[in-house]
């Protein structure tokens, strides 16, 4: 799966060695800061990622509904299903 931004969202490379070791709930949260827009930017290229990779449209959903940090947007999951069941 190549989602860039995810990895962005989810490792904090800059924070790891430094915020772990001095204060290891100081670090923020994936999509913390980011719009509702950008999250479901992310979890659309997510999502094309696993169908293209060979998932089926409702295996893909199924997918992304367990997959970390989506399971925390459970509305912007829903209305990528609407959209991708409605397609």
């Amino acid at each position: 799966m190549r989602c860039p931004r995810l990895v962005e969202e989810t490792v904090p490379f800059p924070h790891i060695s430094i915020s772990a070791s001095e204060e290891p709930n100081s670090l923020p949260g994936p999509f913390e800061s980011a719009s509702e827009t950008q999250v479901r930017t992310v979890m659309n290229q997510a999502f094309d990622s696993l169908v293209a990779s060979g998932y089926g449209k409702s295996d893909a959903v199924d997918r992304l509904r367990t997959l970390w940090p989506f399971e925390l947007f459970p509305a912007i999951l829903q209305s990528l299903v609407e959209e991708q069941m409605n397609s």
